[in-house]
């Protein structure tokens, strides 16, 4: 692992993506056969975070990929009450816990470290490996290549439709480049990993699991709209870190 992280960042956070992408799947589809939803998942995805948090601990890594304190105040981020706003989207139409408790768990923890993976993975190793030599570049890549790739979701048996799928991209992109912009600029990946985390995990906890495609794109649209207006906001309030970003 060090030696190909020395030799080359990109095909690191690379072997990085393909790791989560098929062994989430795999996992995702043991736990089905197996009739506990998201169980081996849940332990794939930890033994994937404690790798992940001991490697860059033993190389001195953690404050290079965001973990740790933003650099900049909390009043810039207008304290990060848009990110409440969107990640308590699951909670708009009411709480339930109707789910067995094991299987809301499971759900619950595995997302939490999904947010904590995808942040990770997608804003860190890549977003980092790339913007050495071109930062635009970097933040269309690390954005566009964590939206595009719920399209998978189509194929994983997940059963989504495709009005469903298009709408979980289009947030999905918009929210990769917030990210990028606020570990960009804040210097920490931290409020992005707690907002995603929180994002996919409330859902867990949603008294509404299905809703009509109206409503589906109509969330969409709330979603991506604060989003988009809280990273141009972002854009004018947080600090550059050279003379020549754009």
């Amino acid at each position: 692992m060090n030696r190909l992280y020395k030799k080359s960042e990109l095909w690191f956070s690379l072997l990085w993506i393909g790791i989560y992408v098929f062994g989430s799947g795999l996992t995702d589809e043991l736990s089905r056969r197996l009739n506990a939803p998201k169980l081996v998942t849940l332990n794939f995805h930890a033994i994937l975070s404690i790798f992940a948090i001991l490697w860059m601990e033993k190389n001195g890594l953690l404050k290079k990929y965001g973990i740790c304190t933003p650099a900049v105040k909390a009043s810039k981020f207008l304290y990060y009450l848009p990110l409440i706003f969107v990640a308590s989207h699951g909670l708009w139409f009411g709480v339930s816990f109707e789910k067995p408790v094991a299987e809301t768990l499971a759900l619950f923890l595995s997302m939490v470290l999904v947010g904590f993976l995808e942040e990770l993975i997608f804003r860190g190793f890549l977003f980092k490996a790339m913007s050495k030599d071109n930062l635009k570049l970097a933040v269309v890549v690390s954005s566009l290549s964590f939206g595009l790739g719920h399209l998978v979701n189509l194929i994983n048996g997940s059963g989504m439709s495709v009005t469903d799928n298009l709408c979980q991209v289009l947030v999905a992109v918009a929210f990769g480049f917030m990210c990028v912009l606020i570990f960009h600029r804040g210097k920490s990946l931290v409020p992005c990993i707690a907002v995603h985390s929180a994002y996919n995990a409330l859902g867990a906890f949603s008294a509404k699991t299905q809703f009509t495609e109206r409503e589906t794109v109509l969330i969409s649209l709330v979603l991506s709209a604060v989003i988009v207006l809280y990273t141009l906001f972002l854009l004018k309030s947080l600090p550059k870190n050279s003379g020549n970003e754009n």
